[in-house]
């Protein structure tokens, strides 16, 4: 058990030390008032990062240099949704995210 455990270990440590990670952070509002939108989903399409954003609309988040060429979403229930090149993202620094409202007919 303890070869095992070793073995896994190992192999987790060497699949870590072997990416390089992207940064992203910023903050979510809404374009006409300004106020924060908490909780909106942000992620790397297609992949299982990314996170939510606080009460505040801040969200931040890494993901590994092989997703960055993928793209950025950020959703709200109710807006449109944001969409940006993942390493476009990652290189501005901080994003300030202004998201619409979706207008349904």
């Amino acid at each position: 058990m303890k070869v095992l455990t070793l073995i896994l270990a190992l192999l987790l440590q060497t699949q870590l030390v072997g990416q390089s990670l992207h940064s992203i952070s910023g903050r979510i509002t809404d374009i006409e008032t300004g106020e924060p939108l908490p909780f909106a989903s942000v992620g790397i399409k297609g992949s299982t990062y990314g996170t939510i954003s606080n009460s505040d609309g801040h969200f931040a988040f890494s993901f590994p240099t092989r997703l960055q060429s993928d793209s950025l979403l950020i959703s709200y229930v109710g807006y449109e949704t944001f969409r940006m090149l993942a390493q476009k993202a990652a290189s501005i620094g901080t994003l300030k995210v202004n998201l619409k409202e979706r207008i349904t007919v």
